[in-house]
């Protein structure tokens, strides 16, 4: 099996706010309530465009993994809130990426960047570089409301997965994935929907460890 890298791992934060701000929406407050007593006391949203966002996330990645924008082959762009191809597409011509296919994931929530890392090792069967750009952007506040996981922030976070890296990388040693069964659950049920969304990020760490014969203090970064 060919070996995979991963480089030029590269992120843009939206500025933060207060989560106590959501309490002038429309939105159910004993969630909110719940939200801060576990800890959420911000979340983050672009003062700028998501473009400008997006096309600062993929230089950073084209330069710390020495890529010119020409030379990359495709973009999985990964996303469950946010597709307008028209301003995807133009923050990567921005950056010189214009002849690259360009792949869309949006099903699956949170959990979209291993299936994108997961089809850019199938791509390089016949390809040398695929950027993997994972964003969320929400284009309304009472959007951001995840009664299963917390609340949604704008954020892109981008890297390169190649065969042969230039420079600094690390290699692709699994990938794994835990789909939790909540949306059988009626809305209602959000702190049951909680526990189980918890229960099952446990259970992905266990399989991990397993298929790589680890213990959880083998894990040093």
């Amino acid at each position: 099996m060919t070996e995979h890298y991963i480089s030029g791992m590269a992120y843009k934060l939206g500025e933060p706010c207060q989560v106590a701000q959501l309490h002038d929406y429309e939105i159910d407050h004993e969630v909110l309530k719940f939200f801060e007593k576990s800890g959420f006391e911000h979340y983050r949203r672009f003062t700028d465009s998501v473009e400008a966002a997006i096309a600062q996330s993929v230089r950073a990645t084209l330069t710390a993994a020495a890529v010119k924008g020409e030379d990359v082959d495709a973009v999985i762009f990964a996303s469950p809130s946010f597709n307008d191809e028209d301003k995807i597409s133009a923050a990567l011509a921005g950056e010189g990426i214009v002849s690259a296919q360009l792949i869309g994931l949006s099903l699956g929530g949170c959990g979209l960047i291993a299936p994108a890392v997961a089809i850019a090792g199938q791509l390089l069967r016949e390809m040398r570089r695929v950027l993997v750009v994972v964003c969320d952007h929400y284009l309304l506040d009472p959007q951001r409301i995840i009664t299963t996981i917390g609340i949604g922030s704008d954020a892109v976070a981008s890297f390169m997965v190649s065969v042969n890296p230039p420079g600094p990388a690390l290699e692709i040693a699994a990938v794994a994935q835990q789909r939790y069964p909540v949306t059988t659950l009626p809305e209602e049920q959000w702190q049951k929907r909680w526990t189980l969304f918890n229960d099952n990020v446990l259970a992905l760490f266990n399989d991990f460890y397993a298929g790589e014969n680890l213990q959880a203090d083998d894990i040093q970064h």
